[in-house]
């Protein structure tokens, strides 16, 4: 985070613009705030410190990137390079439905000058690199303890339609001791994440093995963290612990066994 503070403003009010975008990709052409001087410098600013990536090279470009991009066309656009192809460009059709069919004729081979077409009508693209956007989200979960909030609700305390209540930062009293406790939280948030995904899915194999890594990672001493007892404070931190979020995990899992155990046993 103190490199983002090495910044210049420009560059620093256009990160936050662009994090709170629908995204991933933007072109540079559609980049104009008021605040932000010179959006050309600001971009390789950021570029050159790692905040954002740039698209301005044919050579550049990513296959799995190809959808976003293509996903910042209008219709209009996406029918032009449709009868580039020598494809049906007649009115009508889907957004997604054009976005479909030009990339199978791309993995198909049929349309190799696609990446140079994408160019030649978005002009410089640029997107949040995987790293700053890692390091926003750490900060969010820091200052929200959660993964449901982000940057957008300050904008709403700003403009009166949240009144966000008051708060004391008690700097003895920190949820995470170290940084090896956060990284473990996170790590088990992941697993957590995995999880939920399998059991919305009901795919049992993954579940088996979502707990079997929760279950390697509860030991006597993370038993005892979990069951900490004391002062608020303590009973508080316990909850953002990974060893709290493995058992969470090892329990979910345990109910959705249990619940597949009675539907075999249950009568026809």
């Amino acid at each position: 985070m103190e490199s983002f503070f090495c910044l210049s403003d420009d560059s620093q009010r256009l990160f936050i613009r662009l994090y709170t975008r629908k995204g991933p990709w933007f072109r540079m052409s559609s980049i104009l705030y008021p605040e932000v001087l010179d959006s050309q410098l600001a971009v390789k600013e950021l570029s050159a410190m790692g905040y954002t990536c740039c698209y301005d090279d044919t050579n550049n470009i990513q296959d799995e990137d190809m959808k976003d991009l293509l996903d910042l066309f209008t219709i209009s656009e996406l029918r032009e390079i449709m009868c580039s192809m020598k494809k049906n460009c007649t009115r009508g059709g889907r957004k997604q439905d054009l976005i479909a069919s030009i990339l199978s004729s791309y993995e198909g081979g049929e349309c190799t000058f696609l990446p140079s077409s994408i160019l030649d009508r978005t002009g410089t693209c640029i997107k949040i690199s995987s790293k700053a956007e890692s390091l926003v989200w750490r900060a969010e979960r820091l200052f929200f303890l959660n993964g449901e909030q982000d940057l957008s609700a300050f904008l709403l305390v700003d403009l009166g339609i949240l009144k966000y209540p008051s708060y004391c930062c008690i700097i003895t009293e920190q949820i995470f001791s170290s940084r090896s406790g956060l990284l473990a939280y996170e790590e088990a948030i992941e697993l957590a994440q995995i999880m939920d995904e399998s059991l919305d899915k009901s795919e049992r194999e993954s579940v088996l093995k979502c707990m079997k890594i929760a279950v390697s990672q509860v030991s006597s001493s993370t038993e005892k963290a979990i069951h900490t007892t004391g002062s608020d404070s303590l009973n508080t931190s316990s909850y953002f612990s990974a060893p709290w979020v493995y058992s969470k995990v090892i329990f979910v899992g345990i109910s959705f066994l249990e619940h597949e155990r009675r539907q075999l046993n249950s009568p026809k």
